[in-house]
């Protein structure tokens, strides 16, 4: 039930980014900083677990952090993102950049 209400809220905000062009422009500081963090919920378990398994041993961890990068890049969030990017204005960077700041840093720590 919960994956079907993620999918469903996906294809929902994937829409509103198609269809809704300039309109969207105004929000794009508080969705894509959303979405960011929400990418983090994305990932299923079990990926990070064998992520942290094999942490240890250099060749299987890039691999396992380039599946990772495969799996979240072709994910529906990512392709949410995408489209909200889109609609970035120039009058939209002052309001989203120290958002995207913060959560650059909060990832560093």
């Amino acid at each position: 039930a919960v994956v079907s209400t993620q999918s469903t809220g996906m294809e929902t905000v994937m829409k509103i980014c198609e269809n809704t062009g300039d309109l969207l422009a105004d929000h794009v500081s508080v969705l894509i900083p959303a979405l960011i963090t929400a990418s983090a919920n994305v990932e299923p378990k079990v990926l990070g677990q064998a992520t942290t398994m094999f942490s240890g041993i250099e060749g299987d961890r890039e691999k396992m952090e380039s599946i990772r990068s495969e799996f979240l890049l072709s994910s529906s969030l990512a392709r949410v993102l995408e489209q909200a990017v889109k609609c970035v204005r120039e009058d939209s960077l002052p309001s989203l950049v120290p958002q995207l700041s913060s959560l650059a840093i909060l990832e560093l720590c």
